[in-house]
């Protein structure tokens, strides 16, 4: 099977005998599979003056290039909230997190079950009941999140089949203040973020954490296949092609999360200098 060059990562199917797909399910919800780069992912005016760094979140590797530096994530969904929570973790001396659309934040283990677990388990109730105990569940393992300046949020998973942001630390990050909650972005100056109501602010870098469009055009005919409501591709009559991607922004933040919080206490020990 030919796999296109992007940053998708964790493709897993069923082909038949002359490589043709016969049917493929989206396993992430809204998430378009095939993470390459929407060309129109950052539309602010003022990016061709901009005199500091501006890149898309696919380009992100670790937060070492930002050390020290005021950065600005733009777009909250999980590669955003991670990028965020990696670069203020990592060092990075401001890090603001630019919000258009307030998406719902659930944890990532709740009361010690996997998100996948019970997302699976309320996907079977209806979807206004299962966003219901999708909001309760979060204010009660996350807290009150309007005290640290996020919104309510405008749409809710089940209901608007969207994946959420799952919580991997963003969540401690701002409520201990390394992680800052900025309107949307309207535009750049050659120093600063203008944002909408006209707050200015001075960043070195500027990460737009804005989404992909889609990339399986090389990797399968993407003329035969449908979408149906079910939220899944199919080709009709077929066997299951199941494709799983996830951005390689989204997975190296998390490395750098996880990996910075498996050295803490082996430094702790002795047995490691943390870095």
């Amino acid at each position: 099977m030919h796999r296109p060059q992007d940053s998708a990562v964790g493709i897993a199917g069923v082909v038949d005998g002359g490589h043709q797909p016969r049917q493929l399910e989206r396993t992430l919800g809204h998430h378009r599979d095939g993470a390459i780069p929407n060309p129109d992912a950052a539309p602010w005016p003022g990016r061709e003056i901009y005199a500091g760094s501006l890149v898309h979140s696919v380009d992100y590797r670790n937060a070492a290039p930002y050390f020290g530096k005021r950065v600005l994530v733009v777009g909250a969904g999980n590669s955003g909230a991670e990028i965020a929570t990696d670069l203020a973790e990592g060092g990075a001396a401001t890090v603001a997190l630019s919000i258009r659309t307030q998406p719902p934040i659930v944890p990532r283990d709740p009361f010690g079950l996997p998100v996948q677990r019970t997302g699976l388990l309320l996907s079977l109730l209806p979807a206004v009941v299962a966003d219901r105990f999708a909001r309760v569940t979060a204010r009660l393992v996350l807290g009150d999140l309007t005290r640290y300046g996020l919104r309510v949020p405008e749409w809710m998973p089940y209901s608007s089949r969207r994946v959420p942001v799952i919580d991997v630390g963003f969540v401690e990050a701002l409520k201990r203040g390394l992680v800052h909650i900025r309107p949307a972005l309207a535009r750049l100056t050659a120093t600063d973020a203008v944002f909408e109501g006209g707050q200015s602010e001075p960043f070195d870098a500027v990460i737009a954490a804005t989404g992909f469009t889609g990339g399986l055009k090389d990797l399968v005919d993407t003329t035969v296949y449908s979408r149906p409501t079910t939220n899944r591709w199919a080709v009709r009559g077929s066997q299951p092609l199941v494709l799983a991607s996830s951005s390689w922004a989204t997975l190296t933040a998390f490395a750098g999360i996880c990996s910075r919080r498996t050295a803490r206490p082996a430094a702790s020990n002795g047995t490691l200098r943390d870095i």
